[in-house]
């Protein structure tokens, strides 16, 4: 299992709306003042499928993540609690980016507002 852990905040988030609730498919969900942006093309319940995360780099580097399946669980590892919070489990996932490229059976992504 690998972990990539992103972290940050939600432009899109409103009031007590749990993270969770803000990622809704064809639509793209930015995180950390924009340097994340979140699309899945389809959800149902806590599955997506078709899902994309892209970043940029402070130095304006472009990375992406991508899987075909995932799911969708509220909260952190440490505090699955957390409705300030999200993580991703991808299955099959691919990350591509200036630095390095990588493939994972499983991976989890967490994100925060």
């Amino acid at each position: 299992m690998s972990v990539l852990l992103f972290t940050g905040c939600s432009d899109q988030h409103a009031g007590s709306t749990p993270a969770i609730d803000l990622i809704r498919a064809g639509t793209d969900t930015t995180w950390n003042g924009g340097a994340y942006v979140l699309h899945v093309e389809r959800r149902e319940g806590d599955s997506v499928t078709g899902v994309r995360l892209t970043s940029t780099s402070q130095n304006g580097q472009k990375a992406t993540t991508s899987a075909e399946t995932g799911k969708l669980l509220r909260g952190t590892t440490e505090n699955p609690g957390d409705q300030s919070s999200v993580r991703l489990m991808l299955v099959n996932a691919a990350h591509q980016g200036a630095a390095f490229s990588m493939s994972a059976d499983n991976m989890i992504i967490e994100l925060h507002l």
